[in-house]
């Protein structure tokens, strides 16, 4: 990739951690995002004065070039890791994720001796399209795909060249050659298929969380759909199951509804955190 085209450079998208006391927050950031996606919600748990550590999963942010050599036994064997590492400084755990994030975060959940909380934002466990019911197939006759190709890309409204410019700063949106480049893309359907594991062992595991689990649903998402990770919420045992008006990128100060979504989230950790020594 040219150096102009590199990508997740800024602060905003490195790993964090903020100390805190005796409880712990893990947030964990979807795909193809990083810790910045995740950092609207520091202020929810900063008031309890709670340690907050946001993972940058292997093969993402600045390292996104390598992502098409991880698997989702990386992912899963680092946030063990990480979290283990919490675990030894911290009274108490929890764990938050978005979308693919959240798949790994019930993955989490099932590999740890005991976690006090999970909160899932619009969890990942499968897309309603006839491509992923196909995925075995697809990865088998179409290996490496030029995944931008098919897409309305239109480099000359806002909006397209805002989400390209946040995470990749640096590229001359207005030069030919760049935005071939961007079309041209390639991204390995095996790399599709790991996060199609991702979300069939989600799904799987989540009937064995014991732990208080919040599930917060974006009623406009077109990627994980509203009926989808409603079925989902009634594999956990001790769910509480919330929606909000938002799209799939939820965790979005800028929305109308985000307060909702604070709201949620501050219930559920003061009825089953801050109220339950």
């Amino acid at each position: 990739m040219r150096p102009d085209l590199t990508t997740f450079q800024a602060e905003e998208h490195r790993p964090f951690t903020l100390q805190g006391t005796h409880t712990a927050v893990m947030l964990i950031h979807g795909f193809p995002g990083t810790p910045s996606e995740m950092r609207p919600l520091i202020p929810i748990f900063r008031e309890h004065d709670f340690t907050v550590r946001g993972v940058l999963l292997p093969g993402f942010g600045a390292d996104l070039e390598t992502l098409p050599t991880r698997s989702y036994a990386d992912w899963v064997n680092f946030l063990v890791d990480e979290a283990k590492k919490l675990r030894q400084t911290h009274d108490r755990l929890l764990i938050a994720g978005f979308s693919m994030g959240g798949a790994l975060a019930v993955r989490l959940a099932t590999e740890l001796r005991h976690i006090d909380g999970l909160m899932l934002y619009a969890p990942f466990w499968k897309i309603d399209h006839v491509a992923w019911r196909a995925m075995p197939v697809i990865q088998a006759l179409f290996p490496q795909p030029r995944i931008f190709k098919y897409l309305p890309m239109d480099f000359n409204k806002p909006e397209v060249r805002d989400g390209i410019s946040r995470f990749m700063p640096n590229a001359d949106l207005d030069d030919p050659q760049t935005r071939q480049e961007i079309r041209d893309f390639r991204l390995p359907v095996r790399m599709f298929a790991q996060i199609h594991k991702a979300g069939h062992e989600a799904y799987r595991l989540a009937p064995k969380i014991i732990c208080p689990t919040l599930i917060l649903q974006g009623l406009e998402d077109d990627l994980v759909r509203p009926s989808l990770t409603e079925h989902f919420a009634k594999r956990f045992q001790n769910v509480t199951y919330q929606t909000i008006h938002a799209p799939h990128v939820l965790i979005d100060p800028k929305l109308p509804d985000f307060g909702a979504l604070v709201r949620h989230t501050q219930e559920f950790i003061h009825r089953h955190i801050v109220h339950h020594p």
